[in-house]
Formats: C-alpha cells, sequence, structure tokens
C-alpha cells in the first residue's frame, strides 16, 4: 500500500508578504491585510504587480527598510 502525499502550498502572514513586497502593510487593501498569501500568490504579484501594489510603490507610505534604503 502506498500512500500518496498532497502537496499544501506553503503560506504567509499578510505581515511577512508585506515586508518580502516592500511595501507598508496598513497601506495595502483590507482584502491582502485580513488574508494569508501562498508562495504562488506572493509571486505572482513579484512578477505582475497589480495596480494598487505598482501605486504603494511608487508613492508610499514606504515601510522603514525602504526609506532607510532610499537615504543610505
Amino acid at each position: 500500500m502506498t500512500s500518496l502525499k498532497q502537496k499544501t502550498s506553503q503560506t504567509m502572514k499578510p505581515a511577512t508578504a508585506a515586508k518580502k513586497l516592500g511595501i507598508y502593510l496598513d497601506a495595502a487593501p483590507t482584502g491582502f491585510q485580513e488574508g494569508v498569501v501562498s508562495r504562488e500568490e506572493l509571486s505572482a504579484l513579484q512578477a505582475d504587480p497589480p495596480q494598487w501594489l505598482q501605486e504603494l510603490r511608487q508613492n508610499g507610505p514606504h515601510p522603514r527598510p525602504v526609506v532607510a534604503a532610499k537615504l543610505g
């Protein structure tokens, strides 16, 4: 008898995903803040960012590490 393992998608908290995307979590849409983000979803957001993500990256508000990197 062989057991088949189902491949489960790894998920992360919205705060972790926001950090990886370089955005301030409180400025993200409510749906993003309240859900969980899978690695596949994160990859899709990085590869083809939606309008809200593009605007946040361009106009802010920016998290501390992003501001620090810009200031040097």
